[in-house]
C-alpha cells in the first residue's frame, strides 16, 4: 500500500495491491474509513506501467 495526501490538503490518494473485493474487505475491516469526515469518493483498478512489482 502507499498512501499520501493532496498537496492542498484537499483529500488523500490510497493505492492498494488487490482485487476490488480485497480492497472493500481491508476498508471494511479498518475503523479509519467509518470516521466521521473520512469519505471514499472512489475505487478504481489501476494498470501500472512502470515500477508495479
Amino acid at each position: 500500500m502507499a498512501a499520501g495526501p493532496w498537496p492542498d490538503d484537499s483529500g488523500a490518494l490510497l493505492v492498494f495491491h488487490g482485487d476490488a473485493a480485497a480492497v472493500r474487505e481491508i476498508m471494511a475491516a479498518d475503523p479509519y474509513y467509518a470516521t466521521a469526515g473520512v469519505a471514499v469518493v472512489s475505487l478504481r483498478p489501476w494498470q501500472p506501467v512502470v515500477g508495479g512489482g
